[in-house]
């Protein structure tokens, strides 16, 4: 499968702290055994068991796209990038590669989104902002009582607006943390610039690191969020297409 590159951008643009990029997975068919070879036998029986090969497209480009960013960020072959999964489900980096190298992603339909950082773990969400039917009945069941009281402040378009944001917050939160939606979401506050968990409540992660929160800026129609350990004075670095540095992909 071939990603066309659409500029010339060299190795220095992966240079920095924290990159942010997304990448179109419908550009080709992931299908071909060179790009599988890649990826390890359990991402290729979770591709298999997809139903729709569309699907199973769209995820193994999703890993391939992955692979790619993690080894031009670390100067080393595609086929180097292992990959180990912690307790919770968190992916991380196999030795000898450096597991200080944090990363995270996240895809919904035809989209990726990727973080890399080299300071620190990091989480990503993106949704497709498809309407939600009962947002309220949502939101009592997984929402703080802070997150409630501001979509009961909005009108109905920008509730809906407000609830994708939330969801990409507490989301990129828990992936940051390497925790699941097991983890109560209810007793997690994303209002602010910094999460905060509710210590009351059972289930809580009472020693959860501090994570700072932020929006994203993407393709149209989605909403996405950034979740990292450490303050962006200069702001959130600006969200890039991933075919400008993976000319061969």
């Amino acid at each position: 499968m071939t990603l066309a590159a659409q500029h010339g951008a060299g190795a220095s643009a992966l240079d920095g702290d924290l990159q942010l990029w997304t990448a179109p997975l419908d550009l080709a068919t992931a299908t071909e055994a060179d790009e599988l070879s890649v990826l390890s036998e359990e991402e290729r029986e979770r591709a298999r068991r997809f139903r729709f090969e569309r699907d199973s497209a769209r995820y193994v480009t999703s890993r391939v796209c992955l692979r790619r960013l993690l080894a031009k960020r670390l100067e080393v072959s595609v086929e180097a990038i292992r990959l180990e999964t912690r307790p919770g489900g968190k992916p991380q980096l196999a030795p000898p590669l450096p597991q200080s190298l944090g990363f995270s992603m996240s895809r919904s339909g035809p989209l990726a989104l990727y973080a890399l950082a080299d300071c620190g773990e990091v989480g990503v969400d993106l949704e497709d902002c498809a309407p939600v039917v009962d947002v309220d009945s949502v939101g009592s069941r997984f929402f703080s009582a802070n997150e409630r009281a501001v979509l009961d402040r909005v009108g109905e378009e920008e509730k809906q607006r407000g609830f994708y944001r939330t969801w990409t917050r507490k989301e990129a939160v828990l992936k940051a943390e390497g925790v699941g939606l097991d983890a109560p979401l209810e007793a997690l506050d994303t209002t602010g610039d910094i999460a905060r968990w509710d210590p009351a409540m059972p289930g809580a992660i009472r020693a959860a690191r501090r994570w700072y929160v932020h929006d994203l800026e993407v393709v149209s129609g989605h909403a996405a969020a950034l979740a990292c350990e450490w303050a962006l004075p200069a702001g959130v670095p600006a969200t890039r297409d991933a075919r400008e540095v993976l000319a061969n992909f």
